[in-house]
């Protein structure tokens, strides 16, 4: 398939690993716009950023050969990748120029003398545990706001097996864009989720980054330098965006958009997808048991909240004592009521999490413990050092993977 190829980044950058965001030194990054024949001129395009660590310097020979087999990027130094590092920054390409561009041989050379992914292996074992993000961005097209918040929202409604796709759990410096609302997604309206996107925008450490003028960049994925892998993680970001758009701009049903609809399109995905199905007991569980594990944690300790608060509705319910204000009763009874009563486990957490983080819980019952000493007063102390003692885990973010 021909390539058009207005400019080629490596005719007009130094053949060297120059300084952090050396980048910013080209003034249109659109002239250097990759697409095959036969694509329109605004296809949407994808730029990979490429982290590399070598026990040795880079040789200005190795160097040479990197742009003589792959002229459409610039090296960079990235102070955050240990050892001698070049961070690969391509020039933004249409997913099916991708297919054609021989990236291959770029990541095939650069393990061939010495270099890995940011703490891989040599051997870039992909099951290893990964520090590195394999940061991808994505150009904006008409509405992307909007696309964006839909996005977050689907990563946030299937971080599991998002995560496990990516092969990297969210961290410090790739973190789940909505976490902190702490409810599930489905309270809140697209125009809501865009608008709370918005206000947190000039955060770069999130996994959806909105900082860049005419990209958004996915830092999820691990950085690996196996092809098959990225070539996976950019036909699925490229498939998200292409789903979401489609949503948004009434081309598709929001009720569509699953995990099979954005990951049944590509050369590479569907065939991974299916490799991750087929040995998930090796796959899947990596991940799988962490989550179960703090699952299983912050169940125990939900029951301990439960049962306190029960104790105490009981007690003020057979003391029926007139100095207890009916307002401090409902108030116990609320927070038994959105605990037992929520539907997901984010639900829960963020219900026991809010009581856990409550100052005073009841401005009442303080006022009748001072002068009281009955089952009242004994099972709202209970209730406290509960609430005291126990922790409440973070069921999703920072997964390492351990095995």
């Amino acid at each position: 398939m021909t390539l058009i190829i207005n400019k080629v980044l490596g005719n007009d950058v130094p053949h060297e690993i120059m300084g952090y965001h050396s980048w910013q030194s080209v003034s249109n990054m659109d002239d250097y716009r990759i697409r095959c024949e036969g694509e329109p001129e605004d296809v949407q395009t994808i730029g990979l950023e490429i982290e590399i660590s070598k026990p040795t310097r880079f040789t200005q020979a190795q160097i040479d050969k990197m742009f003589e087999i792959f002229p459409y990027m610039q090296n960079e130094t990235d102070s955050s990748v240990p050892g001698y590092s070049c961070e690969a920054i391509t020039q933004p390409m249409s997913p099916q120029a991708w297919k054609e561009v021989p990236l291959k041989e770029l990541l095939e050379y650069v393990q061939s003398i010495g270099g890995c992914a940011y703490s891989v292996t040599n051997t870039d074992d992909p099951n290893e545990p990964n520090g590195c993000g394999g940061h991808i961005h994505i150009s904006k097209g008409q509405d992307w706001e909007k696309v964006v918040a839909l996005m977050a929202m689907f990563i946030d409604q299937n971080k599991e097996i998002v995560q496990i796709i990516c092969h990297r759990g969210f961290t410090y410096y790739a973190k789940n864009n909505l976490a902190p609302l702490n409810k599930s997604m489905k309270r809140y309206s697209l125009e809501y989720i865009q608008n709370y996107m918005r206000s947190y925008a000039d955060e770069h450490r999130n996994s959806l980054n909105l900082q860049h003028s005419k990209t958004i960049e996915f830092r999820l994925p691990v950085g690996t330098l196996d092809y098959e892998l990225k070539m996976s993680h950019i036909e699925f970001l490229n498939n998200l965006y292409k789903c979401c758009d489609d949503v948004v701009h009434g081309r598709a049903r929001i009720d569509r958009l699953t995990i099979n609809k954005v990951c049944q399109d590509g050369d590479f995905l569907p065939k991974y997808m299916k490799e991750l199905c087929i040995s998930c007991s090796k796959k899947l569980v990596v991940l799988d048991k962490v989550i179960k594990a703090r699952v299983d944690e912050f169940t125990v300790n939900k029951f301990k909240v439960v049962k306190a608060l029960n104790d105490l509705q009981l007690a003020l319910a057979l003391a029926n004592d007139a100095t207890i204000r009916q307002g401090s009763i409902n108030t116990i009874n609320t927070h038994f009521t959105n605990i037992t009563g929520a539907t997901t486990i984010d639900d829960e957490v963020f219900y026991v999490k809010g009581l856990k983080g409550q100052n005073v819980i009841s401005r009442g019952l303080d006022e009748y413990s001072d002068s009281h000493n009955n089952e009242i007063t004994r099972c709202y102390a209970k209730l406290k050092k509960v609430l005291n003692e126990i922790e409440i885990p973070v069921i999703y973010e920072d997964l390492k993977g351990e095995k």
